[in-house]
């Protein structure tokens, strides 16, 4: 139990000065006969404690109207003391009976203010103890009521356990059964199939009723690998001013402790499985597994891995490049505010596009030109994945970009295959558009084209249809494989989409099977009108007979019966005289056309 607090003794009674120096000088009264005893010992004046309480106000040892305690008692003797003059034993005995008084005042206030905090204590842990209770008991009713509720729940699962098990069973009897059914129907249809020897429709659909086949992989496996050891991989930055050639052991065990002694420790395993060095300089570590990497590329611990490789050192996260075309002109790639405004209008993450800039430098455009492509770079596959399947809008233009393809490389200097510009080592550098040392027509683009890769005239040695080039570009998507796929490949499947290899339009169109045009038919000529002339009137048993075509040749002409055109004097022809070139018959067709009565023969009939 703790010690009570102790209480301040009481202030001393004050006593007037006045007082105290009437009572010093005055001389000390004489007892007075009536104030003796009978064995001459002097009479006290005060026989009770009423009596001599109030002796002890008059005299000012005690206060008015106080009660009257050990401590107050101690103080009245400790004044009387020191006004009245006593004897050493007298003033020794008052002063023991002081310091026992106040010894007992402060044994009865301690044990006065014990019990009274025991009291407290007593009644807070009353009802600590009643709450303690009445939560138990409420846990108490809860956990049987959990127990009854878990019993009911497990008796229920099981119950339901048992009618799956029952219902499984009896789905695969019925599933067996109808295999069985299925099974002896196709032995008979294809015994039936094997007796008539016939194929058709039904044959189809009997085909159709078959399992296809699984799909083949969607992605080659040099690929999927590729990307899978470029996900493990961290790249890291020495900085200039670093030293020049690090010794790769001493730089993969600097990295090794530091994994070792990372605080706080990775949740994965993390482990360096090799280290090498690229052509300027940069160090690619490959740890084991992807999640490793993505550990060490965390925001909190790269800045601590790349100075415990190297002071200068930091770690370069892997960008994503893109093609974006016909973008306006008035869109700044420059600038970080126009990348955000990209990124909020097409629902990207922020920081998903870490630069951007021109293909085409600024100053090489024509006055008339308005739009231009550019250079995105994405921090994510998931958003170049995002902008090459949904496209963009930029400077509220829909655009559609494209993947970045690799190419062969070549030297702008001696336009020679495999190395760059800065790596030449050919000397002089040539035109690109004529092949030769530069000139002031060189500068001027008024120089001949002339290519240095196929050795035409028709072209420069920049012209992206140069063959020589074309050439290379296929023998690069042959090796590099990654050029075929529009996407970044991620888990996603539809990013292991490959494109089909566009066949030559010679072997799509084969010339034997071209369509030759017919050569134009001339325009017809238009003749000259000519006059009618008027048809010649033949013998009405000609026109009889010429109106009917289907008369025949042989058949022999009778002769007129009608009256009136015998009635007329005139020569009849013989049969021997009879020409059926002067005289049209009826075994004459009918010319389309006649001479005049004027022009006709003598021998002809005259009507």
């Amino acid at each position: 139990m703790p010690t009570p607090p102790t209480t301040k003794p009481p202030p001393r009674v004050p006593i007037r000065a006045s007082t105290r120096l009437a009572s010093a000088q005055s001389p000390s009264p004489s007892p007075s006969p009536s104030t003796t005893t009978a064995s001459g010992s002097p009479k006290l004046a005060v026989t009770n404690a009423e009596q001599a309480r109030n002796f002890l106000v008059t005299r000012e040892l005690l206060p008015i109207g106080a009660a009257v305690t050990a401590r107050s008692l101690s103080v009245a003797l400790r004044f009387t003391v020191d006004i009245v003059s006593l004897s050493a034993i007298a003033q020794t005995i008052i002063a023991s009976i002081a310091f026992m008084l106040d010894d007992l005042a402060d044994t009865q206030l301690s044990d006065a203010a014990a019990t009274a905090v025991v009291q407290r204590v007593d009644a807070h842990m009353i009802t600590i103890a009643s709450s303690i209770s009445f939560a138990t008991s409420k846990l108490e009713a809860t956990n049987s009521k959990l127990e009854s509720t878990l019993d009911d729940t497990s008796l229920a699962l099981n119950t339901h356990l048992a009618d799956l098990e029952n219902s499984q069973k009896d789905l695969r009897s019925t599933c067996d059964s109808i295999s069985q059914i299925l099974g002896n129907h196709s032995s008979t249809l294809q015994t039936t199939q094997e007796l008539s020897g016939e194929s058709g429709y039904r044959d189809a659909l009997l085909r159709a009723t078959k399992p296809s086949q699984a799909p083949g992989p969607l992605m080659d496996p040099a690929v999927a690998q590729k990307f899978i050891a470029r996900a493990c991989q961290v790249l890291i930055t020495l900085g200039s001013g670093s030293e020049l050639q690090p010794n790769l052991t001493e730089l993969k065990a600097k990295a090794l402790s530091f994994i070792a002694n990372a605080d706080p420790a990775p949740i994965v395993d993390v482990n360096i499985s090799d280290a090498h060095r690229l052509k300027n300089g940069d160090i690619v570590f490959q740890f084991n597994s992807k999640e490793a990497a993505d550990w060490i590329r965390s925001p909190g611990i790269s800045v601590d891995f790349s100075a415990a490789i190297s002071e200068t050192a930091s770690c370069k996260a892997r960008t994503f490049l893109v093609i974006i075309p016909f973008i306006p002109l008035s869109f700044h790639p420059e600038s970080s505010g126009a990348l955000r405004d990209v990124e909020t209008s097409n629902s990207l993450p922020e920081g998903s596009i870490t630069r951007a800039r021109w293909i085409k430098a600024p100053e090489r455009r024509s006055p008339t030109q308005i739009c231009g492509h550019a250079f995105f770079w994405m921090s994510s596959a998931e958003s170049a994945n995002a902008v090459l399947r949904d496209g963009v809008i930029i400077c509220d233009k829909k655009v559609y970009p494209a993947k970045q393809k690799k190419e062969p490389l070549l030297c702008f200097g001696c336009f020679r295959w495999g190395h760059r510009k800065a790596e030449c080592t050919a000397g002089a550098p040539r035109c690109a558009r004529c092949g030769s040392p530069p000139t002031d027509s060189c500068k001027r683009d008024t120089c001949d084209p002339k290519c240095l890769l196929c050795t035409s005239t028709a072209h420069t040695s920049l012209d992206r249809t140069c063959p020589a080039f074309l050439e290379r570009c296929q023998l690069m998507d042959e090796r590099y494989l990654e050029n075929g796929m529009p996407y970044f490949p991620m888990e996603d499947p539809w990013t292991h989409y490959t494109r089909p290899v566009n066949m030559p339009r010679e072997t799509r169109f084969p010339l034997q099977h071209a369509y030759v045009p017919a050569p134009k038919r001339p325009p017809p000529v238009r003749k000259t009108p000519t006059t009618r002339t008027r048809r010649a009137q033949l013998p009405l048993s000609h026109i009889a007979s010429a109106s009917h075509p289907s008369t025949s040749s042989n058949r022999i002409p009778l002769p007129s019966t009608i009256p009136h055109f015998f009635s007329q004097k005139q020569d009849i022809p013989s049969a021997n005289s009879f020409s059926p070139l002067a005289t049209p018959t009826a075994l004459d067709p009918l010319p389309l056309t006649s001479t005049s009565p004027d022009d006709a023969s003598p021998s002809s009939p005259n009507v």
